[in-house]
């Protein structure tokens, strides 16, 4: 394999830890459909496995189909499905309007590394535009990334779950897909990346083994808890290493 020539970053939990906020909308809605959830539950990655990293759709399905007495694909579940994601919208808004947005703590000093490294860098996120719009102005990322090295959800089909966003952020950055360096939160877009050949670093905003196993089940090759964990130029060194011996 070809070694790593780009770095691409998710958005929401990679960058900016917005997953709490998320994740409580989640409760909240599910609560208004008649389904009482803990966050330790669900982030058993059983009771609703689509609870890191979406999407909310997904995440609606599953929570919906745990209303007692209600049949999945029934009239009465599709309504929940859309109950949920109404109040999902409305209580994750607000929360929005409350939540500091800076990186956490530690991206800067690697991104900068990268940057005086002569590394492309861009933005994968399924993140609608009107929400990353908030979240990259308000975090000073625009400061740091120009627009058309940032991939969002809508512009690449299906999201995340298929290859296409990491694609995207590769042809922008003019490198190959199978050159990438990945750092993504969730098991979804861990697994898109990998499908493309890209080295994939999870993230997790939550230190549990069944999130850190889910990632690396998906294709992750090395999971951080922070950033500050991480040596970017010995962990692209040792990535590279792998690489030649594949």
């Amino acid at each position: 394999m070809r070694p790593i020539a780009g770095v691409v970053f998710d958005l929401e939990g990679t960058i900016v830890d917005m997953e709490p906020a998320h994740h409580e909308a989640h409760i909240q809605a599910a609560k208004v459909i008649g389904v009482e959830l803990t966050l330790e539950k669900c982030l058993d990655g059983k009771t609703v496995p689509h609870f890191i990293g979406g999407p909310d759709r997904a995440v609606a399905e599953d929570i919906a189909g745990l209303i007692p007495g209600v049949e999945v694909e029934s009239p009465e579940w599709r309504d929940s499905v859309e109950m949920f994601l109404a109040n999902d919208g409305r209580v994750y808004e607000r929360l929005m309007k409350q939540r500091s947005f800076e990186p956490r703590p530690g991206f800067l000093k690697i991104f900068d590394w990268l940057r005086a490294s002569a590394y492309p860098t861009s933005i994968g996120s399924s993140t609608p535009k009107d929400y990353a719009e908030i979240l990259l102005n308000r975090s000073g990322l625009l400061e740091k990334f120009a627009w058309d090295h940032i991939v969002l959800g809508q512009k690449a089909k299906d999201g995340k779950a298929i290859p296409d966003v990491w694609v995207e952020c590769a042809k922008r950055m003019n490198v190959g897909a199978d050159q990438l360096l990945v750092f993504e939160d969730s098991p979804r877009g861990i697994m898109g990346a990998a499908q493309v050949g890209a080295s994939c670093v999870g993230m997790p905003v939550y230190n549990k083994p069944s999130v850190i196993g889910k990632l690396y089940e998906a294709g992750a090759t090395r999971v951080f808890q922070n950033w500050d964990e991480i040596d970017v130029d010995a962990l692209i060194d040792n990535l590279n290493e792998e690489r030649e011996k594949l």
